[in-house]
């Protein structure tokens, strides 16, 4: 029995220190959400989790890219379709002309119409544009879609919208009319080739959607894989840490009532002197 030392109120204070700094650990954890809230509770979890949020947030990007990229295409694929429309009625006005029940004074009105359409098609070429960038027009280059997290070239989609429409000269009707049967048959053949080059155009613009529409699923996969496995490194198991947490709770009484018991033990010793 000593009086200078008293080991046993020493290990009590110890395990509720200990206790202490658990029990702060696990409310930070309740309150913050997360198991590792800080390196030094995982350090090796804490740099798996930290690339895993890197690769999530880069995922909801190329979401992003992707949507604004079908946008694009959209836009693009809007304005073919119109001039398909335009391209049928000037097909309809050609065959129209060139029958020869058509005086010249009718088929001069009739080209009216045709010459006007003519005109507008190659104002939506030129005109048809998405955030500043012409999309049909000869100065066109080529669009690249960011629709993967890393920089590997499988990860860019690539296509030139303005390949097959440019302008008028390309699309060869640039002076077309339909002021005679004989130009009115040879405007109707024109035509057909025209029609030909916009559903080429069409067609590959609505393939490469259906691609981006692919891509944005498989996007969306990978970034709810990728959340669920980082929840499971770094989120806190809400149940565990309050179970932890009551636990504690009992343990930090037990050895604060320990505590107090052991700080009796040196006043024993008064009993022995008196």
């Amino acid at each position: 029995m000593k009086v200078n030392t008293n080991p046993q109120s020493m290990a009590a204070q110890r395990a509720l220190r200990n206790n202490g700094l658990e029990k702060e650990k696990v409310l930070s954890q309740l309150s913050s959400g997360e198991r590792i809230d800080h390196a030094a509770v995982d350090p090796a979890g804490l740099a798996i989790s930290e690339k895993m949020k890197a690769n999530i947030r880069s995922t909801a990007m190329a979401k992003r890219n992707v949507n604004d990229a079908i946008s694009m295409i959209q836009t693009a694929e809007g304005s073919l379709d119109v001039m398909s429309s335009m391209s049928i009625r000037m097909r309809e006005l050609a065959l129209q002309t060139a029958n020869d029940t058509l005086a010249t004074t009718e088929r001069k009105m009739v080209d009216l119409e045709f010459q006007q359409l003519k005109t507008e098609i190659n104002r939506v070429i030129s005109k048809t544009e998405f955030n500043g960038k012409k999309l049909l027009s000869g100065n066109t280059e080529g669009f690249d879609f960011q629709v993967g997290i890393s920089a590997e070239k499988s990860n860019v989609l690539a296509y030139d919208v303005g390949s097959a429409v440019k302008n008028l000269s390309t699309l060869g009707i640039s002076s077309n009319n339909v002021r005679s049967k004989v130009s009115s048959q040879n405007a109707l053949s024109k035509m057909d080739g025209v029609l030909d080059k916009i559903s080429k155009s069409r067609a590959s613009l609505g393939s490469l959607s259906g691609r981006m529409d692919s891509s944005l699923q498989n996007l969306g996969i990978s970034e709810e894989n990728l959340s669920a496995s980082n929840s499971q490194i770094r989120d806190t198991d809400i149940a565990r840490a309050a179970s932890d947490n009551v636990k504690l709770s009992i343990i930090r009484d037990a050895a604060t009532a320990t505590l107090a018991q052991s700080n009796q033990t040196p006043q024993n010793a008064l009993k022995l002197i008196s």
